[in-house]
């Protein structure tokens, strides 16, 4: 995000927070805000050095930093108060795959219809970029 695009953020932020305070009675019991954002890496950002850059940014500042990761994402989360900030990228991105083995599950295959099959799946486990381990990775 560019500085005039964080400064009109900002604007807004604030102007929805000067609306909850004066009409907050007005409206549902629970207002969530969800602010997030994507790092690509085609956009020329690189994406080890974005994610750690915003992880040593909520250091000291969010109530929280979090890492947290799914098969293909990484997503990293700045925690102030109820309000969560959430980075996604792509996990390989961030972390190298590697296949250590594989193992035979029974899983729910279409054939004419589902039947279980035993079937061959990767076992596989994740070296994450070393900017990141600074971070102590959420347990959630």
């Amino acid at each position: 995000m560019n500085y005039d695009a964080k400064t009109v953020m900002v604007r807004d932020l604030r102007a929805f927070a000067d609306f909850l305070e004066l009409r907050g009675d007005m409206l549902p019991d629970e207002v969530k805000i969800r602010p997030y954002s994507w790092v690509w890496g085609w956009d020329g950002q690189d994406v080890p050095e974005t994610m750690a850059s915003a992880a040593k940014a909520g250091l000291g500042k969010a109530d929280a930093v979090k890492k947290d990761y799914s098969n293909s994402t990484m997503n990293l989360e700045l925690v102030f108060g109820k309000l969560v900030f959430t980075i996604h990228c792509e996990r390989d991105k961030v972390c190298v795959k590697r296949v250590v083995g594989t193992k035979t599950v029974t899983k729910q295959v279409a054939v004419g219809g589902y039947e279980n099959k035993e079937v061959e799946e990767e076992v596989i486990e994740w070296d994450c970029h070393p900017l990141l381990a600074p971070v102590k990775d959420s347990v959630e």
